[in-house]
C-alpha cells in the first residue's frame, strides 16, 4: 500500500473492522457497537508496515484483534476501556496510561465510556524487533503488553511528537505523501517505541568496543534480509541513522569488498535461489532480474555468469529439465 494520509469516519462497525485490518496487516478484526448512535473518527498516515494517527469513537462496545503481527501503541486522551489478553483479564486503561500491546493471537478492547479519543501507532514487529536486536541484542520476550505511566518523560515526549506530527500534516497537506516525511515519521516513532520497550524490559544497550565492526555486521544483516528492495548504500545509511561515508570506511577496515559489492552478491545469490525454487514454473531472465532489483539485464547476466560460471538463462534451462 502506498504511503498516504487518511481520514475516515464510520457509522458501520463492519467498515471500521475492515479499516483496522488494513492498518494491522494480516489481522482479523471484529468491532461491535453499544447502540445505533455508534460513530468513529480517525485520521493519520499509513504505509505497508506502519500507522500513526488519532482515533475517536462514540458508543463503541468492543474491538477484537486476532493474529496481530504489529506492536499496538494506544494513548487515551478521553474515556476508559478494558483489555483482555490471553494471560490478563480486564486491565483498565484510562487517561493516566499508555499501552503497548505486543504481537499476539488475540486481544480484546472493551470500552467503558460512551466517548473515547486517543492516539495510536501500529508498527510491524519485524521493524521494532530489528532495532531491539541491533541495539540491545534482545530477542523480544513475550509479555502480552506494557502499561505505561502517562507522566513518564519518554511517553510525554512521544505524545508531543504524535500531536505535532498530526498537526503539521493537517496544516501542510502537500508534504503528506513525500517519501522523506513518511520515512522520517516511521523511523522516529519506531525508535521511540523500541526504546520504551527496552527500558521497561530492563534491557541493557550493547557495549560497542569495535564500532566499525559492529556497523559492518548491521549493514550486512540488512542487506541479507532486504537485498531485493535495496539499490543504494544511502538507503541503508538512512535506516541506521549513519552516513554513507561511515559505512564505506567500516567496510574498508574490516572487509576486502565494498558494501555495494556485497549487495550485488546477495542479489545474485537470491536470483540463483529463485531460479532453482521455481524449477516447475516458466520464468524469464527479465522476471528474475527485476525480482532481485537488478533492472539492467546485460549487467545482471554478466555479473551472474561471473559468479556462477554460466548465464542465468542456462541455469533456468537446466533447472527446468
Amino acid at each position: 500500500m502506498p504511503a498516504k494520509y487518511i481520514y475516515d469516519s464510520h457509522s458501520s462497525t463492519k467498515l471500521l473492522s475492515e479499516s483496522f485490518e488494513i492498518l494491522i496487516p494480516g489481522s482479523k478484526v471484529e468491532c461491535t457497537k453499544k447502540n445505533n448512535k455508534f460513530k468513529s473518527y480517525g485520521d493519520g498516515i499509513i504505509d505497508e508496515n506502519f500507522y500513526l494517527g488519532n482515533f475517536a469513537t462514540e458508543y463503541m462496545n468492543t474491538i477484537l484483534v486476532q493474529n496481530s503481527s504489529s506492536y499496538l501503541l494506544s494513548i487515551p486522551i478521553k474515556g476508559k476501556y478494558f483489555i483482555d489478553t490471553s494471560n490478563d483479564k480486564n486491565i483498565e486503561i484510562s487517561e493516566k496510561h499508555a499501552l503497548i500491546v505486543f504481537p499476539t493471537d488475540k486481544v480484546l478492547y472493551h470500552s467503558s465510556s460512551d466517548y473515547t479519543d486517543g492516539y495510536d501507532i501500529y508498527v510491524q514487529k519485524k521493524i521494532v524487533n530489528q532495532i531491539l536486536d541491533n541495539k540491545y541484542n534482545m530477542p523480544v520476550s513475550k509479555p502480552d503488553f506494557i502499561l505505561l505511566d502517562i507522566n513518564n518523560t519518554k511517553v510525554k515526549s512521544l505524545i508531543k511528537f504524535i500531536d505535532s506530527t498530526l498537526s503539521s500534516l493537517r496544516s501542510f497537506p502537500d508534504i503528506r505523501n513525500t517519501q522523506f516525511v513518511k520515512r522520517s515519521i516511521q523511523e522516529v516513532s519506531t525508535f521511540m517505541i523500541a526504546d520504551i520497550i527496552a527500558e521497561n524490559l530492563k534491557a541493557t544497550p550493547i557495549t560497542i568496543n569495535h564500532p566499525y565492526k559492529y556497523l559492518v555486521s548491521r549493514v550486512e544483516r540488512i542487506i541479507i534480509n532486504e537485498c531485493a528492495i535495496l539499490f543504494t548504500i544511502d538507503e541503508i545509511a538512512n535506516k541506521l541513522f549513519t552516513s554513507t561515508r561511515n559505512i564505506q570506511l567500516a567496510f574498508k577496515k574490516h572487509r576486502d569488498y565494498t558494501p555495494m559489492q556485497f549487495l550485488r552478491t546477495q542479489k545474485l545469490y537470491l536470483a540463483n535461489k529463485t531460479i532453482i525454487k521455481n524449477s516447475n514454473v516458466k520464468i524469464t531472465v527479465k522476471e528474475i532480474a527485476l525480482g532481485v532489483g537488478m533492472p539492467d539485464l546485460n549487467r545482471f547476466s554478466k555479473y551472474y555468469a561471473n559468479t556462477f560460471g554460466e548465464l542465468p538463462s542456462e541455469t533456468i534451462r537446466k533447472s527446468q529439465k
